[in-house]
């Protein structure tokens, strides 16, 4: 048989000698699937050495990593549609190669405190393959305890009923204490071990903001992305400044655009999202979020200037976590599975983290700041700026906009500024704070 896709010609012989070792060797890699990907001319003899064996077709699987694990090879019967296709897999290939997921991921039922309904073996089958055919799920847990018939491995006998591992935490205490733990193991990384070139946070940034922009929210007419989210021309944002003299209040009369907008690069200090030196726009929804924003004192004067967005903008949007969201379900065929399991939880609590109070003490803000480039910079979408709450203003909303990429012949201007696709409009408004208020909560004693 001449396989095109590979450019070899298996032959009855080396799929002889061969298939017995293959299928060893895939089976007994970490994570079988994968292998199979990896190994699929390999893949394709011990396949079809296999003739007396019960197959199932690629279509009655659920799990989406084993359907693209499968290779087309020469038509078998499904035991579970009773059609023949060029998609197949044994089950014995399967029951061998769920032994370690199910040593990875499931318990004895009882094993830890837990409201799960005990399992039957097949059952756990079948939220593995993600197969409803009962009859081929305990087809598959049968084969199984017949493979381990001569090994002493009390997790699998018949008799057993089974339930998923409890994650590393109890509670909602600990499992936000856990991901605040992750949070600043990262941090101190950047901050205090090294800041320019890290691979360990850019892998970081990359795998949970995959995990980000992957989430979808269903709306009643539409299927949407949780966090990537487009908005037209005309977006209006408010800035204020507090004014220290009266020279200011005359300065913004007569420029408003400059003394209200983003700050030139030689003036822009350390802030939540920016480099000293890295100016970026930052607005607010509404005027009161904007005020707050600048933490004004009794008796302060301020300015606002209204700001209206000249281009459709891509911003990555933490508020969208606020509402409820989803991910395709994953793959316990995935090497990373754990993995990816914490990033998606983590982002339940990722907009809570990144707003959390900081002393601007010069290196307080510089995992928010690493993490602001790698959107602007690194990340597949090219995001135009952030969305996230106000941390001084109850249900404010902050928006974040970073500067238009400038060409190479600008930068080498001495005069060259970073620019930004907004435009002022209307009038600077001044107002003065004749009230402020506090609220406290309590903190928990720990004994």
């Amino acid at each position: 048989m001449n396989n095109a896709g590979f450019g070899f010609k298996i032959t009855p012989t080396s799929m002889h000698n061969t298939s017995k070792d293959t299928l060893s060797r895939i089976i007994q890699h970490k994570n079988p699937a994968f292998a199979m990907r990896k190994n699929r001319k390999l893949f394709d003899m011990s396949l079809d050495h296999e003739t007396n064996d019960t197959y199932i077709c690629r279509e009655c699987l659920g799990d989406t990593f084993l359907k693209k694990a499968i290779i087309d090879f020469a038509k078998k019967p499904c035991h579970s549609c009773q059609k023949s296709s060029n998609g197949c897999i044994t089950i014995k290939i399967i029951s061998t190669m769920i032994i370690s997921i199910i040593e990875e991921h499931f318990e004895i039922h009882g094993a830890s405190k837990t409201n799960q309904e005990p399992l039957t073996l097949g059952q756990v089958t079948a939220q593995i393959i993600v197969c409803s055919n009962t009859e081929i799920c305990e087809l598959i847990a049968t084969h199984l305890l017949s493979d381990l018939a001569d090994e002493k491995k009390t997790l699998f006998s018949a008799t057993n009923k089974y339930q998923q591992k409890k994650r590393a935490f109890d509670s909602e205490e600990q499992r936000h204490a856990f991901f605040l733990a992750e949070w600043n193991i990262i941090t101190t990384k950047l901050t205090h071990a090294q800041r320019y070139f890290n691979d360990d946070v850019q892998d970081f940034f990359r795998s949970l903001f995959t995990e980000a922009t992957d989430a979808t929210t269903e709306t009643l007419f539409e299927t949407k992305s949780t966090i990537v989210k487009k908005i037209d021309p005309g977006l209006e944002l408010f800035r204020a400044r507090r004014m220290d003299s009266p020279e200011s209040k005359k300065q913004i009369c007569e420029n408003p655009e400059k003394w209200l907008g983003a700050p030139p690069k030689e003036a822009a200090g350390h802030n939540r999202m920016n480099s000293a030196g890295i100016p970026l726009f930052y607005a607010a929804k509404d005027r009161r979020t904007s005020i707050a924003e600048v933490r004004p004192s009794l008796g302060d004067s301020i300015a606002i200037g209204k700001f209206v967005t000249k281009k459709t903008l891509t911003f990555f949007d933490f508020t969208g976590f606020n509402y409820p969201w989803k991910h395709e379900e994953l793959s316990f065929f995935e090497n990373n599975y754990t993995v990816r399991a914490n990033q998606r939880e983590f982002l339940r609590y990722f907009h809570d983290i990144i707003c959390q109070p900081v002393r601007s003490d010069g290196t307080g803000y510089i995992i928010t700041q690493a993490m602001a480039e790698f959107l602007a910079s690194k990340h597949r979408i090219k995001f135009d700026g952030i969305i996230y709450k106000s941390v001084q203003e109850q249900n404010g909303i902050n928006y974040t906009i970073f500067s238009e990429k400038p060409r190479d012949s600008e930068i080498t201007d001495k005069d060259w500024q970073p620019t930004f696709p907004v435009a002022f409009i209307g009038e600077p408004a001044f107002q003065t704070v004749t009230s402020i208020s506090y609220e406290c909560t309590p903190e928990k004693t720990i004994k």
